[in-house]
């Protein structure tokens, strides 16, 4: 799971009730302009199409046309993308990295939800009836951008995180979105010394987990922000894998080596309750906020450098993201 800058928000930003699809050539342009623009960009030719959202999106026909393109996936050699929309009633940029190329074989959970989350977000397009008003800077005084509070720590959920999650008909469960999100933001505050308590359920498959918080002191010294096959220790493995199972069972995480889920409205009061955060931590849904109020909300949290447990869902499939910084054009 890549953290945020990693990952980014998906605000539909309407400049006119009329329609424009974009062509391969125009979303190279404007690839290239974003490219430019971000001082990454050594040439033209650097840049090339990876992938149309039809590539991508399991339920669509093989490489749709492009008047069917939700988005288009451009690599600026193999150090930055960007996900180009597909349509101007879209923002033009959905989302990019500057911290390597995209590949297409190896698109890691998150970046599959987000993707669909995109094209159901672009087939939704023709049915608004009232369309949001484009976002409009804030009037409170936050910073223009913040940089990624995580620095570069870049956790997964498989070895070592997953070492103590238990095993399923012989083969080892992954840690989960949600535990993985939790841990990294823990990793971020090196908090706490030592958890609260136990608890103990079983998965709906009959497993039986159970975890001490009070007798467990955790070895923030010892976890690295990153972990490369062969370069840590057997301390420094077990470090994170101790804290990634804590996590999970706090939040009674259904274990599976496919995937491990969790509902994430419980992430507030586990941490409240296992592991002494502040009681005034909470879940908040945006389906009851506008657009600037939304983003209010996560500036203010940025700015005061408190990273944000990020739940996205569409019909089939959802995921837990840590949102840590944004920049100045209200990408997370």
């Amino acid at each position: 799971m890549r953290k945020i800058a990693t990952i980014f928000f998906v605000w539909l930003c309407f400049s006119s009730v009329w329609a424009k699809q974009l062509t391969q050539d125009e979303a190279w342009k404007v690839a290239r302009s974003f490219f430019n623009q971000s001082g990454s960009l050594r040439s033209a030719g650097d840049i090339s199409l990876v992938a149309l959202s039809g590539d991508l999106i399991e339920s669509l026909p093989l490489r749709s046309t492009s008047a069917q393109t939700a988005f288009y996936v451009f690599n600026q050699g193999n150090s930055s993308y960007a996900i180009v929309s597909g349509d101007d009633r879209m923002r033009p940029i959905l989302a990019y990295s500057h911290t390597g190329a995209f590949v297409v074989e190896n698109i890691p959970s998150n970046m599959k939800a987000l993707l669909t989350a995109y094209h159901d977000l672009y087939m939704q397009l023709d049915k608004q009836q009232n369309l949001p008003k484009p976002l409009s800077r804030s009037s409170n005084s936050w910073s223009e951008d913040v940089q990624p509070l995580l620095g570069d720590i870049n956790w997964n959920q498989d070895e070592p995180y997953f070492n103590l999650c238990p095993e399923v008909n012989g083969k080892r469960s992954v840690s989960g979105c949600v535990a993985t999100a939790m841990a990294m933001v823990m990793k971020y505050f090196e908090y706490p010394q030592k958890g609260i308590g136990s608890h103990s359920y079983n998965t709906s498959n009959g497993i039986k987990c159970s975890f001490d918080f009070g007798a467990t002191s955790f070895d923030w010294g010892n976890m690295l922000p990153q972990y490369v096959p062969g370069k840590y220790t057997d301390a420094q493995g077990k470090a994170v894998a101790e804290l990634m199972y804590a996590c999970g069972v706090a939040v009674d995480m259904e274990y599976s080596p496919d995937g491990s889920g969790a509902y994430s409205g419980i992430v507030a009061d586990a941490l409240i309750q296992y592991f002494g955060y502040n009681k005034n931590m909470g879940y908040v849904s945006r389906n009851y906020f506008n657009t600037q109020e939304w983003m209010d909300m996560v500036k203010k949290e940025l700015n005061e450098k408190r990273p944000i447990l990020y739940n996205g869902a569409s019909k089939e499939v959802g995921h837990e993201f840590v949102l840590d910084g944004y920049d100045k054009n209200n990408l997370t």
